[in-house]
């Protein structure tokens, strides 16, 4: 199932009987292990369905979205409004967000936040014991603000809640909203949403043709003129072109290894390395420090001289990935970057790219490779042009 399989719609009376059925079910279930037994199994549905009824009644600025499945049914809800903090009344918070098993990780969740806080700043209180619901939103880029000890509606158990509030994206942080990507009649991406954030590597999964590379050649700004773009591409704050944008997101820290290297057979390896640096304007003392240091971390310290054309294919791939990283990205968006490599040299580079994002920079990687795939932080999953899982 994709994303377009799970619709959003506004709450109506005629929803709330079954949407508490929902509710509490998942409620059960995410705190079955930090609340008594007796308290969940004295939950009621019928006084559920009549707290819903109410907010129908009497919603004002409030909005709730309820999500259908592909088969009719409710599979949870997400709703937000003016801040109950007295703190900060003015304030836009979400006020909770309920998803069934089969709802989570199809970018459901991703849709309702976008849809109910947009742009608006925002915060929301989460019960701090629900790991789940706190790494979604640290994900999202929610940070905790501190926690203070609440008790439930009904008074009979004492919750420790956490305030969360949504940080500006950061410099690294790049973002596709709605992406879709046409080849004349081909459909290459069909309403992608994704985002990678400093200090983790996302991995993007799916059997061939399914659009991997579309989706990291359209962050890159890269995309030819030919191809037809809808939704927006955002690198941090800036708004980029999901095509002919290329010295756009170069000027933002974005670098590319592509499938198949893309390195000059006519120059050696070290001026692979050396022209985009110098073209950049750096210092050529810098340009070759960087790519000495460069080259000795994917283990061809021994092979800047020779020509392009006399390295094997895995050599090959291990200098255009000693290219990104001596252009010190923000970003790197990195197109099956072991496929051709043995064991260790794929452990090497996969080890690089980690370390990379542990000093805060963003990584992005696309890879037929289950192993690979594992390593990374979030993985996106895409089959015909959509996102079917996340992780």
């Amino acid at each position: 199932m994709s994303e377009s399989d799970w619709q959003l719609r506004p709450l109506v009376a005629e929803d709330c009987d079954e949407l508490a059925r929902v509710h509490m079910a998942v409620w059960r279930e995410a705190y079955a292990d930090v609340m008594p037994a007796d308290y969940l199994a004295g939950l009621s549905d019928e006084r559920c369905a009549a707290g819903w009824r109410r907010r129908v009644d009497a919603a004002g600025e409030a909005r709730t979205l309820v999500v259908v499945g592909p088969d009719g049914g409710i599979a949870g809800f997400a709703s937000a409004g003016p801040s109950r903090d007295d703190d900060a009344p003015t304030q836009w918070e979400l006020h909770a967000i309920n998803l069934t098993a089969a709802a989570r990780g199809t970018g459901v969740a991703d849709r309702l936040l976008d849809e109910l806080l947009g742009d608006r700043e925002s915060s929301l209180w989460v019960v701090e014991a629900n790991a789940r619901a706190v790494a979604f939103y640290a994900r999202r880029g929610f940070v905790d603000e501190g926690g203070r000890a609440e008790h439930d509606p009904t008074g009979t158990v004492e919750m420790r809640m956490v305030r969360l509030t949504p940080q500006a994206p950061s410099a690294g942080t790049v973002r596709a909203e709605g992406l879709g990507v046409r080849f004349g009649d081909v459909v290459a991406l069909d309403g992608v949403t994704v985002e990678a954030a400093p200090g983790g590597v996302l991995a993007v999964t799916g059997p061939s043709g399914a659009g991997k590379s579309t989706l990291l050649w359209a962050l890159a700004g890269a995309l030819a003129d030919t191809a037809t773009c809808a939704g927006r591409v955002t690198v941090g704050e800036a708004e980029v072109s999901p095509r002919a944008a290329r010295d756009a997101t170069v000027r933002l820290g974005v670098a590319v290894v592509p499938q198949g290297n893309g390195l000059a057979s006519v120059l050696t390896a070290s001026e692979n390395c050396l022209v985009p640096l110098v073209a950049a304007g750096l210092p050529a003392r810098e340009a070759r420090d960087r790519v000495e240091q460069a080259l000795l971390a994917v283990g061809l310290e021994d092979s800047g001289n020779h020509l392009i054309e006399e390295l094997s294919g895995g050599q090959q791939q291990r200098v255009a990935v000693a290219r990104a990283l001596a252009s010190q990205p923000l970003v790197l968006l990195a197109d099956e970057p072991t496929s051709e490599l043995d064991h260790a040299n794929r452990e090497r580079v996969l080890a690089l790219l980690h370390d990379l994002a542990a000093t805060g920079r963003t990584v992005v990687m696309a890879t037929h490779d289950p192993e690979a795939a594992a390593t990374a932080r979030h993985e996106v999953h895409l089959d015909e042009g959509r996102v079917v899982r996340r992780r």
